[in-house]
């Protein structure tokens, strides 16, 4: 490959990651052979869906036509032939990753996909996709999983498959025949459980394998995964209700991060104790000495429940073993939910987050807890106890009807203590105080702040605060937005109008930048 290509694939690369660097690219597809095969390159590299490739099929083959809901309709009108693939052989080998947020194929393509492989496997024993590297799924009920083994090469690192409703005891076996060098494989729905312990068991077999989400299994297959020694994070999967038995494994060597992830309830009602509780005595029971700490509870819980489980981590001081978790141990820490907030639970206070002080934590995450009464006065002892802070997210990704007791003042003792922060989300009044705008501290690394409900008012004050303290931020977050996960009584309209205030915030504080050189 000559320095010359290498160049101008970089180039291309950058355009295409800018916003619309697509439509920057598809020019050069006219300029001559050697600059199309370099867009071509760029352009294909990724693909949010599987449903280009049937567009490589002559019309004869398939017909498509775009539908007045903007969807691509797809009509079989026979198995292709082999000298139809030829052009579909030579786009297939520049698709290196299929990251799909919805689903890879729909329902109406199963049929014109599976003509496409069968032609293939009648021409040759080459995959399906021959330097596909990663292939990530977002829906469990995705048609493209019935084709995922076919798609398994001997160069794919990673392999991420949602909670399916279709075996995948056939992707098991494929990895194991295959042996691909995976690094990242997210396999959590396993209906054969004698299938996954023989998977287990053999995962010495992957040796690349460094990050792993699955099922939580009996002592046999967590012994088989817990004794990899290459495997840095793990996230486990604990489906109803937490089982150990009485002789459960333990870690034989340090792992970077360790998740664990409960099932979403839709059941309703209650509270998420039990979850934290269940998490508490697997971190007991199996000891996993990590870096970072991750938990993702199936229901909301309050604030003194979640302080309570944080002052349940603090270790028994005989406990000296280094291959044994311990909070000490931690760089990040947290704590997310995966279910309709519960608006008004009990909010978190301070004091419940002051047995982390103790710790060297960089990274806080949680934001999915009401924070609506930190005070400028909790946020100054928070800054001063905890400097090293680099990620800060406190009650900004949900929504909260209590008012924020905090100020621009608390923001700006986190600023001022905080030297290394780089994200920062939480809930604030915009009030200014007495603050001398020409004494405020200022950090140069944020360009992303999440507000969340944070209600946005006294714009020109605002503006020059972020102006003179924050001028880094070109993008205001509030908080998040999921048909699933909002209250009952969330006004969407209510949303809209604070996303476009804050936008008119930011735009506020070019100008100033712009006119008075803040």
């Amino acid at each position: 490959m000559s320095l010359a290509y290498e160049i101008t694939l970089t180039i291309c690369e950058l355009v295409y990651s800018n916003p619309h660097g697509c439509q920057h690219l598809l020019p050069l597809l006219a300029v001559n052979r050697a600059m199309c095969d370099v867009a071509l390159t760029v352009l294909w590299r990724e693909l949010p869906t599987a449903l280009p490739l049937l567009h490589l099929m002559p019309e004869d083959v398939i017909e498509r036509h775009l539908a007045v809901d903007s969807v691509w309709r797809y009509i079989l009108h026979g198995p292709p032939s082999p000298s139809q693939l030829d052009r579909f052989h030579v786009y297939a080998p520049r698709v290196r990753a299929i990251i799909s947020r919805e689903r890879a194929l729909t329902y109406d393509t199963i049929e014109a996909f599976a003509a496409i492989l069968r032609c293939h496997t009648s021409m040759t024993d080459a995959p399906f996709l021959p330097n596909l590297t990663c292939l990530r799924l977002a829906h469990g009920s995705d048609p493209v999983l019935e084709f995922v083994p076919s798609m398994i090469n001997r160069g794919l690192e990673t392999l991420a498959i949602p909670q399916a409703v279709v075996e995948l005891e056939p992707i098991l076996t494929r990895i194991l025949e295959v042996l691909p060098p995976i690094r990242n494989l997210i396999c959590i729905e396993i209906t054969n459980l004698t299938r996954l312990r023989d998977f287990t068991r053999r995962i010495h077999l992957l040796p690349t394998l460094r990050a792993l989400t699955v099922t939580l299994l009996d002592p046999e297959g967590m012994e088989a995964i817990f004794s990899h020694p290459f495997l840095r994070n793990l996230t486990v999967i604990v489906d109803r209700q937490l089982y150990l038995p009485q002789h459960t494994p333990t870690f034989h060597h340090p792992l970077h991060s360790f998740s664990i992830k409960f099932r979403k309830s839709w059941l309703g009602g209650g509270m998420g104790a039990d979850d934290l509780d269940a998490a508490l005595t697997l971190l007991r029971r199996v000891r996993p000495p990590c870096e970072q700490l991750s938990i993702t509870l199936g229901l909301h819980v309050d604030g003194p429940a979640l302080g309570k489980f944080i002052s349940s981590l603090l270790p028994e001081p005989s406990r000296v073993a280094l291959t044994e978790f311990s909070i000490f141990d931690l760089s990040h820490f947290t704590v997310d939910v995966e279910a309709i907030t519960n608006c008004h639970s009990a909010p978190f206070e301070l004091k419940f987050l002051q047995p982390l002080f103790q710790v060297l934590l960089t990274h806080i995450d949680l934001s999915c807890f009401n924070m609506c009464l930190l005070d400028d006065d909790d946020l100054f002892d928070l800054s001063v106890s905890l400097p090293q802070i680099e990620s800060l997210f406190l009650g900004c990704s949900r929504y909260f009807p209590t008012p924020p007791r905090a100020s621009l003042v608390g923001v700006s003792h986190l600023i001022l203590h905080c030297r290394a922060l780089r994200e920062l989300g939480l809930v604030f009044s915009c009030s200014l105080g007495t603050m001398d705008l020409d004494l405020l501290p200022r950090n140069k690394w944020i360009n992303t702040l999440t507000v969340g409900v944070s209600p946005p008012y006294n714009d020109v004050a605002v503006a020059a605060f972020l102006g003179r303290s924050l001028p880094s931020v070109n993008t205001i977050h509030v908080e998040d937005y999921d048909s699933l996960l909002r209250p009952a009584n969330y006004i969407l309209y209510d949303r809209l109008k604070r996303v476009e205030r804050w936008q008119n915030i930011l735009d506020r504080r070019s100008s100033l930048i712009y006119d008075f050189g803040l």
